[in-house]
């Protein structure tokens, strides 16, 4: 299971381990980036593939690729484009793709009016230039025939006609899998996903047998562990007051400077005279840079001066003009900053081996649930700052606190 797109060398790589010569026909499910299909026209030029969508965007992809009409409006906000569209589904591919182009900047400020201001100012050439894109992507997914519905009637239909099936199902509202996690609108938690294809009892047989990982990866669509991977949150014991004892308390940064990509986050961690940690707080947001240094600022007010403050020194000159104007900016606070050394999973790991064996404590909020999701997926999530920030906290709460100034 992936969120978003195969990699296209994981999709290369599953297609060299199949031995198509015993499938005849191929259906692929839930094509997506079609990168499947791809892979298996350029290692087998000779095998039929059928494809298989619900999506507007592949839904019209596989209508060009197979010569067959896609029909779509594009009204309200999109009505340009509509005037643009000459009813081909080459051009229904190209102009979806520039409506989701515009859909990112449908937020209402500055920033993004500009931005969608330009799309439409040149919107005539950006069309032509995804007209153009898309006639090359089509051409390069060579396939027979496409399906557009749900893809469990793909895999009856392999069935029905002697073929083999390779399919992703979605990842969203938790995905397909192969027994219930929990109600869902067509069947109960616990109920198997396709009884005709494998009965509950075979898949509670092959649960019983195969190493957890295996089985949540190939078996429930989910790529990590229920209980976390390198990180195990439900060992996080949650608390509704701080210690009074806490002897060293360090807000570590992981910055980020846009509105729609990373998150800037801010972790603040304590050390207990036991040895225990406290997670104390976490900042999360997504800001450009004026609007962040002020939350840097201001979540170091609220902290106190007793609160060191950690920096990544991202590399290159930028990188030290940023953190001379950020320590300056913080003058009178204990601020540290440092590059980043090693990967990130190589940085989490000391942190990790704090949660892991129960030592780490946390303040209950409604900040809780966002960093429990990120640190259960880490490092195969979205989203990994606020464990980078956690990382860099925790460094500098074990360190003796030498080279601080300000």
């Amino acid at each position: 299971m992936f969120i978003g797109a195969i990699p296209k060398k994981i999709a290369e790589q599953i297609v060299r381990s199949i031995d198509f010569s015993a499938w005849g026909d191929v259906y692929v499910g839930c094509s997506g980036s079609f990168r499947i299909e791809q892979a298996i026209r350029a290692q087998h030029p000779n095998v039929r593939i059928f494809s298989n969508d619900v999506s507007a965007l592949s839904c019209a992809i596989g209508a060009a690729a197979t010569g067959k009409n896609f029909q779509i409006e594009f009204i309200n906000d999109l009505d340009v484009l509509e005037s643009l569209h000459d009813g081909s589904a080459l051009s229904a591919v190209a102009g979806i793709e520039v409506a989701i182009t515009l859909s990112k900047y449908k937020g209402n400020n500055d920033f993004c009016r500009a931005r969608k201001a330009a799309i439409l100012f040149d919107i005539d050439s950006i069309y032509s230039r995804q007209k153009e894109k898309a006639a090359q992507f089509v051409n390069s997914i060579q396939i027979d025939g496409f399906f557009p519905e749900d893809f469990k009637k793909q895999i009856i239909r392999a069935r029905e006609r002697g073929g083999g099936v390779i399919t992703f199902a979605p990842t969203y509202k938790g995905g397909y899998p192969a027994i219930a996690i929990e109600d869902e609108k067509h069947r109960k938690k616990g109920e198997a996903l396709f009884p005709e294809l494998k009965s509950l009892e075979f898949l509670e047989e092959r649960k019983s047998v195969m190493y957890p990982p295996y089985w949540e990866a190939l078996y429930q669509q989910n790529p990590i562990v229920a209980e976390g991977e390198l990180l195990k949150p439900d060992r996080i014991q949650l608390v509704d007051a701080l210690p009074a004892s806490v002897t060293r308390w360090v807000r570590g940064w992981d910055l980020a400077s846009t509105t729609d990509g990373d998150y800037t986050a801010g972790a603040k961690l304590g050390k207990l005279p036991d040895g225990r940690y406290v997670i104390a707080d976490m900042v999360r947001l997504r800001r450009g840079p004026d609007e962040r240094d002020a939350a840097i600022y201001n979540t170091a007010a609220l902290d106190g001066r007793e609160t060191r403050i950690s920096l990544p020194q991202d590399p290159g000159q930028a990188g030290k003009t940023q953190v001379l104007y950020l320590t300056r900016m913080l003058s009178g606070f204990r601020v540290k900053t440092s590059p980043e050394s090693g990967d990130k999973v190589t940085r989490a790991e000391p942190f990790a081996a704090q949660v892991n064996v129960g030592n780490v404590l946390m303040l209950r909020g409604e900040w809780n649930k966002a960093l429990i999701d990120e640190l259960r997926m880490f490092p195969n999530g979205t989203h990994d700052d606020q464990v980078d920030a956690l990382s860099r906290a925790f460094g500098e709460v074990i360190s003796r606190g030498r080279g601080f100034f300000g």
